[in-house]
């Protein structure tokens, strides 16, 4: 018997109060029901800062959310990982920098040209428990400015996926879109049959609706043995008056198992 499952991407918009009228206070209940109406599986969050991680441990009472923090001293941003508690067992977790010193919290690329910006991915390893196998979740931010620490990303990334054999779902912020070398390198790995299963979704990032035409930098990949039912982007067309839910337009995939 198969099992279809709903996998989610949301950059979240940090917690920056110069956001004006689109600042996360005052986003925070279309966040909840954004999040309670999509009755995602799972979640791959990015650019959540400790407050906001409290608010989403308080709130997603049918979650539990793993990953740590970026900076050295385990603050800062996070890209968390939320799943259903009645449906997974979590087997494993990790939380990794995007590095050359991958278990060094708060490092960086030496010598690259990344941002000022420490990168961090988490991994949990989750048991559905309708599905015989466990498989693998990443969840990923990759640098907004350095194309070259993006691909030296997508090589950390890419080396961490090809050392198992297991199913996965990677959910994130590339920073870059489909027709890049840091993308296209992904879905071009010979040692791994990797597919975007939101190859199909127009553009993701608006920037709370400044840009005319979105950019699309958000992702959900997923080994080619896994069947993507469908694929959609959260409308976010705000009430007048209402602020934007995010700056970016959450994703998802259905996927059968």
């Amino acid at each position: 018997m198969s099992t279809r499952l709903k996998i989610m991407s949301f950059n979240m918009r940090n917690d920056h109060a110069a956001d004006g009228e689109n600042a996360f206070l005052l986003r925070r209940e279309r966040i909840l029901s954004c999040i309670e109406e999509a009755r995602a599986d799972v979640i791959g969050f990015q650019e959540i800062t400790v407050t906001m991680r409290a608010w989403l441990v308080e709130n997603l009472h049918d979650y539990y959310t793993v990953g740590g923090a970026r900076n050295a001293n385990h603050t800062g941003e996070a890209s968390l990982i939320a799943f259903r508690k009645d449906e997974f067992d979590l087997l494993s977790c990790d939380t990794l920098m995007l590095s050359s010193t991958p278990r060094l919290f708060g490092s960086r690329y030496d010598g690259s040209d990344q941002s000022g910006c420490p990168r961090v991915y988490t991994r949990a390893y989750l048991k559905h428990h309708d599905v015989d196998e466990p498989f693998y979740v990443y969840n990923v931010h990759t640098d907004h400015r350095g194309s070259i620490s993006r691909m030296l990303a997508s090589t950390q990334l890419l080396q961490d996926l090809t050392s198992h054999g297991a199913h996965f779902f990677m959910t994130g912020d590339f920073n870059a879109t489909p027709d890049e070398p840091e993308i296209k390198m992904i879905t071009a790995c010979r040692s791994r049959a990797i597919v975007d299963a939101t190859a199909e979704l127009g553009g993701t990032f608006h920037g709370f609706g400044a840009l005319d035409v979105p950019t699309k930098i958000d992702y959900i990949f997923t080994d080619a043995a896994i069947k993507t039912i469908s694929a959609a982007c959260v409308d976010d067309t705000p009430a007048e008056g209402e602020p934007y839910i995010s700056d970016h337009y959450p994703i998802y995939i259905v996927a059968e198992m």
